[in-house]
């Protein structure tokens, strides 16, 4: 399994359930609802760049889907940009830090065959435009998720130099669809200051530890799979050393809240245009205030953990478990592990990044 030890005994114990009151998906006011929660719940094991490396029989057996919902994207439509918020530990080398996490989606051009590539491409004035202004609601929902939990400082990975931007040649190149969306949208949130992602050292130092409980970090996500993508995702080690995977999911998470974000400027007038920016229209992105999940049902007021309501909300799985039991550790280990069937088969060295090896189970603080 790509999960940490501590992840899953951390899920099984309910020593999650705090953290996972705090995640938040976002999307677009138009997006249609059903599509962005399709979005969130249909993920793949791990996607990279098209390959997908995991078997889609054992997981439509389990959950009765074989793809990501990405995949009902066309050359004419696709389907929701998403991005979720949550407070996670971050655990390495027997230390653990809680840090504010935005999973936001870029748009991939990696390899043809990508749904981005097929509906942008050829790159014509009238796509480029719209990818503009597509970047600009992805920039505007971080800075609106940062001011709406009055976070400082926000911490953006160099998305330019990933593998996502590679068919994205000069003139239009990355780095240009970054200078003609981001600073217009920085502009109306001058409080927020914005610092390139630190090395993952630097969050446990005592200069990175003094900042967390006012910054947010940008974990570079992909529309097709889980929270960090099996393992293989991303540089940032973000995913790989939290218990993001189990908190951005449905299925491991029952108290994921929605949040609608209206976007002024894509009104017909600025959208049309590659040099209009969000400064054109005012006032700035409104955050649409999601009701509260509603109560789980009278058989699942008191779970004993965030698996057993998982389990109890109808996740597949081969061993059973009642929401009001707890059932022995190894098989809720189980249990969490057939959730997710994720696969590291390429992850980072967390020891390496840090000089040292992370310990099986943080300590209760």
């Amino acid at each position: 399994s790509g999960l940490a030890d501590w992840v899953l005994q951390s899920l099984s114990r309910g020593m999650l359930q705090d953290y996972a009151r705090t995640a938040v998906v976002y999307h677009a006011a138009a997006d249609d609802k059903a599509s962005v929660e399709q979005m969130v719940r249909q993920r793949e094991p791990c996607n990279v760049g098209m390959e997908r490396r995991y078997d889609p029989d054992v997981l439509e057996a389990k959950f009765g889907y074989r793809f990501g919902a990405y995949a009902q994207s066309t050359k004419e439509k696709l389907m929701p940009n998403i991005a979720i918020y949550c407070r996670t530990p971050l655990y390495v080398g027997g230390v653990s830090v809680d840090v504010h996490v935005i999973n936001s989606v870029p748009y991939l051009f990696d390899v043809a065959s990508e749904p981005d590539y097929r509906y942008f491409f050829p790159m014509e004035d009238a796509k480029w435009a719209e990818l503009v202004l597509r970047m600009k609601r992805l920039w505007s929902i971080i800075f609106e998720c940062a001011r709406h939990l009055s976070l400082k400082t926000i911490f953006l990975p160099d998305l330019g130099g990933s593998t996502s931007s590679n068919l994205l040649a000069a003139p239009r190149d990355f780095a240009r669809l970054r200078e003609e969306s981001l600073p217009a949208v920085h502009a109306l949130y001058a409080e927020v200051h914005v610092r390139p992602m630190p090395e993952l050292s630097w969050i446990f130092s005592d200069e990175g530890k003094a900042e967390l409980s006012q910054s947010l970090f940008m974990n570079e996500w992909n529309p097709w799979s889980f929270v960090g993508n099996g393992g293989v995702e991303s540089a940032s080690g973000l995913a790989a050393a939290s218990a993001l995977p189990v908190l951005c999911w449905p299925m491991t998470n029952p108290f994921l809240r929605y949040q609608a974000v209206s976007f002024p400027f894509e009104t017909a007038d600025v959208a049309k245009t590659s040099s209009a920016t969000p400064a054109e229209a005012k006032p700035p992105p409104v955050i649409q205030e999601a009701k509260p999940p509603p109560p789980p049902p009278a058989t699942q007021q008191e779970p004993a953990d965030l698996l057993g309501m998982a389990v109890a909300n109808g996740a597949a799985s081969e061993a059973s478990a009642s929401p009001k039991e707890t059932p022995e550790l190894p098989q809720q280990q189980r249990q969490a592990a057939d959730l997710l069937d994720l696969h590291d088969l390429q992850g980072p060295d967390l020891g390496a990044l840090l000089g040292d090896q992370p310990q099986p189970v943080p300590a209760p603080n």
